[in-house]
């Protein structure tokens, strides 16, 4: 497997062997490599100021149905990304296409951002650090989302596959899973998302059978709900009651896929804004203590991936329902880069954090903050890159950027490669005794980097003081973003619909890797276990593009502690063997 990565010259590995040592200060080259010019800084979003000037509505996902019932050679065709023009300086707002919402359980309130904004810094050994790692990670594990198409929670539903025949339901997997005496993959009350991506408002229907079959075996049901299928403010308005009755508590607002098509007909044609500050009242009153929004660690491609403009646009939108005290959930769109969205969470932790301190002087019981961090379940390599494709995501990491800068790949990286792929990872705005100084403290007795001393090296960098980064703004521009193409991009939810999956899904079986979120589980866990966060704040959310089977066995492995592999667990193999 040949790997050319962006920015860094790597050995070729055929026939190489290489040594792997230590790096010593003789290592280093006699001359530095000149610092790369720093980017000018966005002005920071400032708390309560108007958000910038962004499109109407940024499109939501393509129906599920519709590309469930489309055969394969035709569905590149069927989900092409049409590129439009940002809309006018008129338009009222960005509503970002975001994954669902997640919001802890009533036994585990989330906390107030406030709450957990102090570091903490442990002094552990090597040895205390991994346990203190597989320990958070096994947390996680038990604390998730994951998101469902209204057909995939049990058969009989509208959409569902015929009993006997496809891949099994999320129920029947359950099922399945406690009839042989495994531990339960899903726990009692986790919320479960249910997608409403046909642009009919009969699907609701389906969207409400689904949401009542979850709420009767015990989970809380989470809908969509966008903005777009309302003709009228009544429409919105019963819809939103209706599913509160079937035990929903929590919703997802968004704009949807086809706003910018139904801007004249729309009873809210500023989408999901628009819909939250006309329906706040309908939305308390009906029982809803917690909506979703979008983030965006890229930033989003209808606003030209700038990631001040998207951040601000997130503050805006969090700000009346925070002061009418119902929960905030932010919901991210999946991404590949581990440091950039470790560092998207840090900023838009601190910056939620100074909105909530800001309201509390004035709100007696101001809402909370979670986040629910979008992650691809395991998903064959070819179908993960198509659907990065097609929702504008950046992809150069999409099997991690420790595969790309371990050149012989032999599973752990030598400070030979470490200086190899320096580009790559952006550290280079580093000297390069302060890059010798951020190596050494992760690596391990050998002087080499493991993947998950890798992801903490990841992490380390991406919550260091803003002194030492080239951008001073909470919020930086987005780094190496491709140039602005429109604001037509499918969403993750377009693609969470078993029935595309079953036998693997395209490729599968045929040389198609299958691609599991290794490194961003990794610096996840480290970077909360580093900041002490509590697991209701920061939560996985799985998005089962490469079937919900696959995605059950890597929630079994999480919560049982085999996956992912720690170098810890190979050396406590071999000692048990002596």
């Amino acid at each position: 497997r040949k790997v050319a990565p962006l920015g860094a010259t790597l050995p070729d590995d055929a026939g190489l062997q290489k040594a792997k040592a230590a790096p010593t200060a003789s290592a280093w080259a006699p001359t530095a490599p000149a610092e790369p010019a720093a980017e000018p800084a966005p002005p920071a979003p400032v708390v309560g100021s108007a958000a910038p000037t962004a499109p109407a509505a940024l499109s939501e996902p393509t129906p599920v149905a519709a590309l469930a019932a489309t055969p394969a050679p035709a569905l590149e065709a069927e989900l092409a990304v049409v590129l439009a023009a940002p809309a006018a300086a008129a338009a009222a707002e960005a509503d970002l296409a975001a994954p669902p919402l997640l919001e802890a359980p009533p036994h585990e309130p989330a906390p107030l951002v406030a709450e957990v904004a102090g570091v903490v810094e442990p002094a552990i050994s090597g040895n205390e650090h991994a346990s203190a790692l597989r320990r958070r990670l096994v947390q996680m594990g038990e604390v998730f989302a994951i998101e469902v198409a209204p057909g995939d929670v049990e058969a009989g539903l509208a959409g569902a596959a015929i009993a006997g025949k496809g891949p099994l339901k999320l129920l029947a997997l359950q099922a399945e899973a406690l009839a042989a005496g495994k531990p339960p993959v899903l726990r009692d009350g986790m919320p479960i998302f249910v997608n409403m991506v046909k642009t009919t408002l009969e699907h609701f229907d389906d969207v409400a059978a689904a949401s009542r079959a979850l709420s009767d075996a015990g989970y809380s049901p989470v809908p969509h709900l966008p903005a777009s299928r309302f003709a009228t403010v009544e429409e919105g308005q019963s819809t939103a009651r209706s599913l509160a009755g079937v035990g929903a508590k929590q919703l997802l607002v968004l704009g949807g896929n086809d706003i910018q098509d139904r801007l004249d007909a729309c009873a809210y044609p500023s989408g999901a804004r628009g819909l939250v500050a006309a329906e706040l009242a309908t939305l308390k009153d009906a029982g809803f203590h917690t909506i979703g929004l979008a983030g965006h660690p890229d930033g989003h491609p209808g606003l030209g991936w700038d990631t001040a403009a998207t951040s601000a646009v997130l503050l805006e939108k969090a700000r009346p329902l925070l002061e009418a005290g119902l929960n905030v959930l932010v919901a991210t769109q999946f991404c590949f880069d581990a440091r950039k969205l470790v560092r998207w969470l840090e900023r838009t932790r601190l910056a939620l954090q100074g909105l909530q301190e800001e309201i509390s002087s004035s709100v007696e019981i101001p809402g909370r903050v979670s986040f629910c961090i979008g992650l691809p379940g395991p998903t064959p390599r070819k179908k993960l890159e198509r659907i990065a494709k097609i929702c504008e995501v950046p992809s150069l990491f999409i099997s991690s950027a420790f595969e790309i800068a371990d050149a012989d790949h032999d599973g752990v990286l030598s400070w030979e490669e470490f200086q190899g792929a320096v580009e790559m990872l952006r550290l280079s705005r580093r000297s390069q005794s302060k890059l010798m100084s951020l190596y050494q403290r992760h690596t391990d007795g050998n002087g080499l980097l493991h993947p998950e001393e890798f992801a903490g090296l990841l992490v380390e960098d991406a919550v260091a003081p803003e002194a030492t980064r080239s951008k001073t703004s909470i919020f930086a521009a987005q780094e190496g973003a491709p140039a602005p193409q429109g604001a037509v991009v499918s969403g993750p939810s377009a693609f969470v619909d078993d029935s595309k999956t079953a036998g693997g899904g395209a490729g599968a079986g045929n040389g198609d890797s299958i691609v599991w979120p290794e490194e961003l589980v990794l610096a996840l866990a480290a970077y909360c276990e580093q900041e002490g966060v509590p697991s209701a704040e920061v939560r996985l959310h799985f998005f089962p593009f490469g079937g919900l089977a696959r995605t059950f066995e890597l929630l079994s492995k999480l919560q049982d502690g085999s996956w992912p592999k720690l170098s810890q667990d190979s050396a406590e193999a071999i000692a048990a063997s002596n």
